[in-house]
């Protein structure tokens, strides 16, 4: 992001929360279970089978994934929100 642009950085654009609603996510998908991170474990469900060509094993990914989302919940607070995304990061951080 350019200094004195309105442009929003790529994190906070491209957030999971603004693409997709986790209330539809687990209506639509998990249905009648209701997931803590339904757009996280959704993206995981989609990238894994094709991910796992480059990262054999599932626990490794699924750390890459969580590590991806923390730090996009950084720039998005770097960007001077007061809040950032949750996901499944987020989540394992409040079992500490």
């Amino acid at each position: 992001m350019q200094e004195g642009s309105d442009a929003e950085p790529v994190a906070v654009a491209a957030a999971l929360l603004r693409v997709l609603s986790p209330d539809a996510v687990n209506a639509s998908i998990y249905s009648p279970q209701r997931m803590k991170t339904p757009v996280s474990d959704h993206l995981l469900d989609l990238i894994g089978p094709v991910a796992s060509s480059i990262v054999a094993d599932q626990q490794r990914l699924e750390n890459l994934v969580d590590e991806v989302e923390f730090l996009m919940g950084v720039a998005y607070m770097a960007g001077g929100f007061d809040y950032g995304p949750h996901g499944r990061a987020a989540l394992a951080i409040l079992r500490l």
